[in-house]
């Protein structure tokens, strides 16, 4: 698992990339030849979602944006990915341009402890902007990875995300043009690693060992201060999620928001509590 603050410590961080969000809503493409691409309404995010092979050859490719750190992030699942437990170098490469691209892949974590695949993050854009109509994406690496997907209608699916992005955003209550057309994402301005620390564990919960991942989303306001926070995925205990929320309000700090003439803007934050109790 990729964490802020390591490892070692029995509550942290999880960054957005590495886990699963449950999803409210499945919206199937309904042209016939993009019959195999999904939009997956998440709480915390929309996922595109492409198919490929079938039964235990199978798999799936998912695209969604990244809130936390800008751009995309991809993962890849399938019974022909690798099982990898560390940081491992992947190459992307786009048919028929040929085009390559180099990534640091991470294990993708299914339910925080089983690595089932890989996810990597495209910071800057450069496959979704080189994404064009009835494409191949290849994605080769260690441990014999060589797994080819088709990508047909890829320009239309996108829109599909982005519509389904807006829909999110403006849930949130912000302005979706203007968060899509920030110079600069919201990013901690002190160290998110002791937001939340093992000293910080309701002692009931401490004592009873209830665990979870509380996923949150702060509210930003111009001067980088926390306005806002609500809990988007629960830890399936309200104490841990209460806890958490106290917690952020009084030490999350952060350098606001941008927008694309440079101004300070509202935004939000996403990210996610693992409770574990120390063993």
């Amino acid at each position: 698992m990729s964490v802020i603050n390591g490892m070692a410590a029995a509550v942290s961080l999880a960054l957005s990339a590495a886990g699963i969000f449950a999803a409210t809503e499945t919206s199937q493409l309904s042209a016939e030849s993009t019959a195999r691409w999904e939009v997956d309404y998440g709480e915390t995010k929309c996922r595109l979602i492409r198919h490929f092979g079938s039964g235990s050859d199978g798999g799936r490719l998912e695209i969604a944006r990244d809130w936390s750190f800008g751009g995309y992030s991809w993962i890849l699942v399938g019974a022909n990915v690798p099982v990898y437990t560390s940081a491992t170098p992947v190459t992307v490469t786009l048919s028929p341009s040929l085009a390559a691209h180099r990534f640091q892949a991470n294990p993708y974590l299914l339910d925080l402890r089983t690595a089932r695949g890989v996810g990597w993050s495209d910071t800057d854009n450069r496959l979704v902007d080189a994404l064009r109509s009835d494409q191949q994406i290849t994605v080769t690496g260690a441990k014999k990875l060589n797994v080819a997907i088709g990508l047909p209608n890829a320009p239309d699916a996108l829109k599909a995300l982005e519509a389904c992005d807006d829909d999110l955003i403006a849930g949130w209550g912000f302005d979706a043009r203007q968060q899509r057309s920030l110079s600069a994402q919201v990013k901690p301005s002190n160290n998110p690693g002791r937001w939340v620390t093992n000293n910080d564990y309701p002692r009931e919960d401490f004592v009873r060992k209830n665990e979870g991942l509380t996923t949150f989303l702060l509210s930003v306001g111009i001067d980088g201060g926390v306005t806002g926070c609500r809990i988007v995925g629960s830890s399936g205990f309200p104490s841990l999620d209460k806890r958490t929320c106290e917690l952020l309000n009084a030490r999350a700090a952060f350098a606001p928001a941008k927008d694309s003439s440079g101004r300070p803007v509202a935004s939000f934050y996403i990210n996610r509590v693992w409770w574990q109790v120390p063993r």
